[in-house]
C-alpha cells in the first residue's frame, strides 16, 4: 500500500513538473536586410509550436503566460503587424509579414530563450523559387556587392582629378533657324494653269534683276504691266507674282496685304491656294513657323490629289514641324511615299530625313545622309542642319572637321548668343589638335567679343583651366577667377562648373576642409541635374577623410554636425560602414547613448554576418553604460544565437557578469564564471569581487596565490583592498596590514583602511599608534561612516582615561 501511494506521488510530481506554467518575461527582435530574429525570454523552458500560413507565421505556447510589463515588438516595413492572444492555457504569438517568409526556423538556444529566425520574402520570391526549381544543382557564386549608383564608383577623374579641369565638358547647345525652302523665282509662273502666259510676263530683265536680288526694280516693271490693258486672269497671275514679290524683298505687310486680297478674293480658284501657301512661307519666315503650320495643314487638306502645290506643302510643312519641335508629325510626313518630288524638293526632303534622323538619336545614319548631300546641296544654306553636322564631326572626335564646319556655321548665324557659342565650340575643337597656349588668346578674344554671355563665360572659364594647367603656381589666381565666374554667371552649367572646379582645386591644395564647405554650399544651391554627380564622387570621397580626422582629434561635435549635414550620403550607401561606426563611437563619447545605439542598429540591418559581429559587443556596452540592463541581456542573447563561437563571446560574457553583479545576482554570477581565467584577468578582478561581496574571504586570498609577486604589486587597489579585508576577517593582521597601507591613501578605502589598520595596532598593543590613526580618519576626507566610528573609538579611549 505505502509503495502505491508513493508511486501515485511521483506520478503527480511528473505531471505538475510537465505542465509547469512558464512566463514569457519579454520579447524583443533583431533585424537586417533579408532577415529579422524573434527572441523570446522565459523564466522556464516552454513547450511550443510554430504554424506558417501565407504571409502569418503563429507561434503556439503551451501553458505559457506573459507578465504584466510585457512589452511587444515594435512594427515597421519588415514585421507590418504583432498580435498576440490567451486562448485556453496557451499564449498565441501571431507575427504578419509584406511577403511569404522564405524560411521559418523556431528553436530554443538556452533554457530559458526561444528564437524565431524568419528569412524574409519580397515580390520576386516566387518567381525567383519558380526558377530556381529548374536550375538543380547550379552553385550560387557569392560576389562583391558594387554600389554603381554611387557617383564615386561612376566617376571617370576619381582615379585623377586633375583631369577635370582637361577633359571636362558640359553640353552646349547651339540654336540655328531653319531657313524655309522657297522656290526660286518666278515660283508663281511655273505653277499657273496657263504656264505659257506666266512666262510671257518675264521678260529677260526682270530674270536678270532676280539674279542680282533687285526686288524693287522687279516691282516697279511688275506694277507697269499692271496697269496696261490685261485680261482677268493676267491680271491675277500678275497680282500673285506681285506678292511673291514683295514677299522676296522682306516686305511683309505690302505681301501680306498682297497675298490676302488675292485668297479673298477668288477663295475657290487655284491661285488662291498659291497666295495661301506664300502667305504661310510669309508668316512662317518672320518669325511665327506654328501659325504657318496651321495654315499649311488646312491648305493640304483643300488640295486635291495630284494638285502641283501638293509636294511644296508637304516640304514647307515638314520644315515648320522641324522648326517648332514636332518631331513625330515630322516623321509622319516625311514617310509619306505616295507623293512624287520634283527633283529640287527630293534633295530637300532627303535633307529633312537626315534631320529627322538626328533627332531620333540615329546620329550615324544621319552623318551619312549629310556627307552624301554636301555635294549636291549647299549645306552652307541651311544652318539647321549644319549645326547638326558640326556636332556629330566633335561627337565623332573629328575636330579637324568640326573646327571648320562651327566656322562656317558662325557666318550664317546673326543671333548674338549662338554667334558666340559657335565661335566657343570650334575653339574648344581645336583645343583638341593644338597647342593649348596658343588658344588662351582666342578665348581670350570670345570672352571680350561677348562679354555677358554663355559664350563669353564658357571661354573665361576654359581660358582659366588652360592657365591653371599650364602654370600650377597659377592656383590662387585660378581661385579667385573661378569664384568671379561662379558668382557672376546667369547660366547655371557655367555658374556650378567654376563653384566645383573652386572646391576641386582647394582639395588639390590639400585643404580638405574648405573643399568639403564649397561642396556643400554648391549641394545646397544645386539640388538636382546631371552635373552634381561630380561634386557628390568628390564629397563621397573626401568625408570620410575628414570624419576620420575629427574623430582621431576627438572634435566629436564637429564630426557629427558634419555626418548629420551629409546624411543623404549615407543614406544612400555611398560612405563606408566603417565611418559609421566611427560616428557612432564619436556619439558614445559624448554621452549621447540613443544616436550611438541607433547608429549600431542600423549597421546591423546594413552590413554582412562577419562584419555586423563587432556592432553587437558594442550594443551591449552602451546598454551597460546607459545602465539598461535588460537590453544588454537581450544584445548578448542575439549574439550568443548568431555567432555560438564568436570573437566576442567572452567580452559578452564579462558584460553579462558586470550586470548581474551590479543588480546583485552575486550566486548567479558566480555560476556564470569560467572555469579557467587563462590570461583574462578581468575575469578574475570580477570573481574576486563576487566572492568577497558573498563573504567567500578564503576563495578571494586563493585566486590571488594565482597571481606572481611581480603580478601582486601590480594589482589595482581594489583587488588589494579585497585582499586586505580577507586577509583581516580571517584573523590574519600581518598580511592584512600589508596590504592596508598600500591603499590607505586612495580616498575610496582610506577611512576602513586606516579603520583596520588602528584596530590591528590596538590588538598588537600599541594603542598610540592606534589613536593616531583614529584622529587621522577624523580629520581627514575619509567616508563619514568610518569618521563617526573613529570618533566614537576616541571618545571611548577618552572615557577610559578618565
Amino acid at each position: 500500500m505505502k509503495r502505491i501511494v508513493l508511486i501515485t506521488f511521483l506520478l503527480l510530481l511528473l505531471v505538475n513538473d510537465g505542465f509547469a506554467l512558464s512566463t514569457l518575461d519579454k520579447i524583443s527582435r533583431s533585424a537586417d536586410r533579408d532577415s529579422v530574429q524573434v527572441f523570446m525570454g522565459f523564466d522556464q523552458p516552454p513547450r511550443y509550436r510554430s504554424k506558417i500560413t501565407g504571409k502569418r507565421l503563429d507561434i503556439i505556447l503551451e501553458n505559457t503566460q506573459i507578465t504584466e510589463s510585457f512589452q511587444p515588438i515594435s512594427e515597421d516595413e519588415k514585421v507590418i503587424k504583432f498580435l498576440y492572444r490567451k486562448k485556453n492555457n496557451s499564449l498565441e504569438l501571431s507575427f504578419f509579414f509584406r511577403y511569404n517568409p522564405q524560411r521559418v526556423t523556431v528553436k530554443t538556444v538556452d533554457r530559458s530563450t526561444l528564437v524565431a529566425d524568419i528569412l524574409l520574402g519580397n515580390r520576386f520570391t516566387k518567381t525567383y523559387q519558380e526558377f530556381s526549381n529548374r536550375l538543380q544543382g547550379v552553385t550560387l557564386l557569392n560576389r562583391p556587392e558594387v554600389n554603381y549608383a554611387n557617383p564615386l564608383v561612376s566617376s571617370p577623374y576619381a582615379e585623377d582629378w586633375y583631369s577635370f579641369f582637361s577633359d571636362y565638358e558640359s553640353d552646349v547647345t547651339i540654336t540655328a533657324p531653319v531657313n524655309f525652302y522657297i522656290p526660286n523665282f518666278p515660283f508663281s509662273a511655273s505653277l499657273t494653269i496657263n504656264q505659257a502666259t506666266g512666262k510671257s510676263f518675264i521678260t529677260d530683265e526682270i530674270m536678270r534683276l532676280a539674279q542680282i536680288e533687285s526686288w524693287d526694280l522687279i516691282l516697279s516693271q511688275l506694277k507697269s504691266q499692271l496697269s496696261s490693258g490685261r485680261t482677268l486672269d493676267e491680271q491675277k497671275l500678275l497680282a500673285l507674282m506681285y506678292g511673291e514679290t514683295l514677299l522676296r524683298s522682306n516686305n511683309f505687310d505690302g505681301a501680306y496685304k498682297q497675298l490676302y486680297l488675292l485668297i479673298e478674293n477668288y477663295p475657290n480658284e487655284q491661285i488662291s491656294f498659291y497666295s495661301r501657301y506664300l502667305l504661310s512661307l510669309l508668316i512662317a519666315t518672320n518669325g511665327d513657323p506654328h501659325q504657318a503650320e496651321y495654315n499649311l495643314a488646312l491648305l493640304a487638306e483643300d488640295l486635291k490629289k495630284g494638285n502641283m502645290l501638293e509636294p511644296f506643302v508637304q516640304i514647307s510643312q515638314a520644315e515648320m514641324c522641324l522648326a517648332t519641335g514636332q518631331i513625330e508629325k515630322l516623321k509622319t510626313i516625311l514617310t509619306r511615299d505616295n507623293i512624287a518630288y520634283p527633283d529640287p524638293l527630293q534633295k530637300i526632303r532627303e535633307l529633312r530625313q537626315a534631320d529627322l534622323l538626328y533627332e531620333t538619336g540615329a546620329d550615324i545614319k544621319a552623318y551619312v545622309t549629310y556627307t552624301l548631300l554636301e555635294d549636291e546641296l549647299a549645306l552652307s544654306e541651311h544652318p539647321f542642319s549644319l549645326n547638326r553636322l558640326c556636332a556629330i564631326y566633335y561627337e565623332k572626335n573629328e575636330f579637324i572637321k568640326a573646327s571648320q564646319c562651327y566656322d562656317q556655321l558662325a557666318d550664317q548665324l546673326n543671333e548674338r548668343d549662338q554667334l558666340g557659342l559657335a565661335y566657343y565650340r570650334a575653339a574648344m575643337a581645336r583645343l583638341k589638335f593644338q597647342q593649348t597656349v596658343e588658344l588662351v588668346d582666342e578665348f581670350e578674344r570670345i570672352e571680350d567679343a561677348f562679354p555677358g554671355t554663355e559664350a563669353g563665360f564658357r571661354a573665361a572659364l576654359k581660358k582659366t583651366d588652360i592657365r591653371l594647367l599650364e602654370q600650377p603656381t597659377w592656383s590662387d589666381t585660378a581661385l579667385k577667377y573661378y569664384r568671379a565666374l561662379a558668382e557672376k554667371s546667369i547660366y547655371r552649367p557655367v555658374s556650378e562648373e567654376a563653384y566645383f572646379k573652386e572646391a576641386l582645386l582647394y582639395h588639390l591644395l590639400a585643404d580638405d576642409t574648405k573643399s568639403i564647405e564649397l561642396l556643400m554650399t554648391l549641394l545646397r544651391n544645386f539640388r538636382s541635374g546631371s552635373f552634381l554627380s561630380n561634386p557628390e564622387a568628390l564629397l563621397v570621397q573626401l568625408l570620410p577623410r575628414e570624419l576620420t580626422r575629427l574623430v582621431s582629434e576627438k572634435t566629436y561635435d564637429e564630426a557629427l554636425v558634419l555626418a548629420q549635414q551629409n546624411r543623404r550620403l549615407f543614406d544612400n550607401n555611398w560612405i563606408d560602414l566603417k565611418i559609421l561606426s566611427e560616428l557612432a563611437f564619436s556619439y558614445r563619447q559624448l554621452g549621447i547613448f540613443d544616436d550611438a545605439m541607433r547608429l549600431y542598429l542600423y549597421l546591423i540591418e546594413i552590413a554582412n554576418l562577419e562584419e555586423k559581429e563587432q556592432y553587437f559587443i558594442k550594443l551591449a556596452e552602451i546598454a551597460y553604460e546607459k545602465g539598461d540592463y535588460g537590453l544588454v541581456e537581450d544584445f548578448s542573447t542575439q549574439y550568443s544565437y548568431n555567432y555560438p563561437a564568436g570573437q566576442y563571446e567572452l567580452d559578452m560574457l564579462y558584460l553579462r557578469l558586470k550586470v548581474l553583479d551590479n543588480l546583485d545576482k552575486t550566486d548567479e554570477a558566480l555560476a556564470l564564471l569560467p572555469n579557467n581565467f587563462n590570461d583574462q584577468k578581468r575575469f578574475a578582478y570580477l570573481a574576486a569581487a563576487l566572492r568577497f561581496k558573498n563573504n567567500q574571504y578564503r576563495e578571494v586570498i586563493d585566486l590571488a596565490t594565482q597571481y606572481q609577486p611581480a603580478e601582486l604589486s601590480t594589482l589595482p587597489e581594489e583587488q588589494l583592498f579585497f585582499l586586505a579585508e580577507s586577509y583581516f576577517q580571517l584573523g590574519q593582521f600581518e598580511e592584512s596590514a600589508t596590504y592596508f597601507s598600500r591603499v590607505k591613501d586612495n580616498q575610496r578605502f582610506s577611512g576602513q583602511s586606516l579603520f583596520r589598520l588602528a584596530e590591528i595596532s590596538e590588538s598588537n598593543g600599541k594603542e598610540t599608534e592606534a589613536l593616531e590613526l583614529y584622529r587621522e580618519i577624523v580629520s581627514g576626507d575619509s567616508d563619514e561612516l568610518w569618521k563617526r566610528y573613529a570618533q566614537r573609538e576616541l571618545q571611548l579611549q577618552s572615557l577610559t582615561e578618565n
